[in-house]
């Protein structure tokens, strides 16, 4: 991911529950696959690339999608796994060299019968989903473009006790990092190294220097955005200069 060098919306609620939708998706596709359907324009913010319904798969398929821009791509599948099966679906570059390794993007265990999902960030392209069956049946499977999806920030609680904490667990409980693909953190500690292993954004709440005292030189204010943690340390997409203000 290209690292962000520039500000943000900035949005605040005493909630502290503040998403952030940002970027068009930019609809000028090529179809790639005669068996699959035209591409479809949902929204001005996504637009589904693959759709298979009621498949009844149970041998091995690659498909293949174009993704029209660099950004998200929301991918959801529904499959039983059966008892003693297991499916793997993988995704490769298109024309990628046959070293480049494959990423498991969903992944079913045996006894596993559900509906699953997940987000990459990726380079426009074209894209090999391989699905890997073995005693499994694939039911289902889209594929989607769609904006950045913003948790800002974390940790962050509300003014008001009683409200609780709005901690990790909270988050998971509540389904609100299932619908993000990126997170603002105030620090680059195990919850935003977790969030990065699963293949989604982190970006780092670097504040605003000049608050005191104020007339920070704009050659001071870039190095010290430049040396915030969400632009050097892995797993980090970059920076959010929070609180900017004439």
């Amino acid at each position: 991911m290209n690292r962000l060098r520039e500000g943000k919306c900035n949005w605040e609620f005493s909630a502290a529950v503040v998403i952030l939708i940002c970027g068009l998706t930019n609809m000028s596709m090529a179809q790639t696959d005669a068996s699959l359907k035209t591409v479809k324009v949902r929204n001005n913010f996504v637009t589904e690339l693959l759709s298979v319904e009621n498949a009844g798969l149970k041998e091995a398929k690659v498909f293949t999608i174009e993704n029209p821009r660099k950004g998200w791509l929301f991918f959801r599948s529904k499959a039983w796994a059966g008892k003693t099966g297991e499916m793997t679906i993988t995704i490769t570059p298109q024309g990628a060299s046959s070293d480049e390794k494959e990423e498991k993007i969903l992944t079913y265990r045996a006894g596993d019968k559900r509906t699953a999902e997940t987000m990459r960030f990726l380079p426009k392209g074209a894209y090999l989903l391989r699905v890997k069956l073995d005693g499994a049946t694939l039911e289902a499977l889209t594929v989607r473009s769609i904006p950045a999806i913003i948790y800002d920030v974390f940790p962050g609680d509300p003014h008001l006790a009683r409200m609780g904490r709005y901690d990790w667990a909270f988050l998971k409980r509540i389904g609100m990092l299932d619908s993000c693909n990126v997170i603002c953190v105030y620090d680059t500690g195990h919850y935003a190294k977790e969030w990065a292993k699963q293949g989604r954004g982190v970006l780092h709440n670097a504040g605003v220097p000049g608050l005191q005292p104020p007339d920070v030189p704009v050659k001071d204010s870039y190095k010290y955005w430049i040396g915030a943690a969400g632009m050097n340390e892995a797993g980090m997409i970059g920076c959010i200069a929070d609180e900017v203000f004439p």
